[in-house]
């Protein structure tokens, strides 16, 4: 969160895009602090704001029930969870969620998932799987999309033959 906010690393997803929204106020809240007392404030403000960082793979979850797609599946229990639920979290759910950040640390992740799912349409192309080609394409889009979010996109030969 502290290099979020400090800029020190890249960050995309919505989580992302509201703590930008909100970095002037809390710049000029840290700004006579050591950097060691901004992270400890930083981690009074999150606290005392109920929410939680669950770290996965392909990024950070600042877990709110309120807007976790993970819980979508359990209505009337959404607002009483306390974690994401691993049962249906995944990197596509994440990706349509308010409560995700991905960071620089992320990109190896969605570079190799996005390599796997070149692998994949390739097969299913090749074996005319014509119902799951459409899935591998959305999952190569949405790895490419996540890393422009982060400014890690692919280089363009790469990324034009994905469709």
């Amino acid at each position: 969160l502290h290099e979020m906010i400090t800029g020190k690393t890249r960050a995309g997803g919505k989580m992302a895009e509201m703590i930008r929204d909100r970095a002037v106020d809390i710049h000029t809240h840290l700004a006579d602090m050591t950097e060691q007392d901004q992270r400890h404030e930083l981690g009074r403000m999150v606290r005392a704001s109920d929410v939680r960082v669950w770290s996965c793979d392909w990024g950070w979850c600042f877990f709110r029930p309120e807007t976790a797609r993970c819980h979508l599946p359990q209505p009337g229990h959404r607002v009483q969870a306390l974690k994401p639920n691993d049962a249906t979290r995944n990197p596509s759910t994440c990706c349509s969620c308010a409560n995700l950040a991905v960071t620089d640390e992320h990109v190896d992740f969605w570079r190799a998932r996005r390599t796997k799912w070149k692998k994949e349409l390739a097969d299913y192309q090749r074996l005319g799987r014509d119902e799951l080609i459409l899935v591998a394409k959305d999952r190569i889009n949405q790895s490419d999309a996540v890393l422009r979010l982060i400014g890690a996109a692919q280089r363009r030969s790469e990324m034009s033959d994905a469709s």
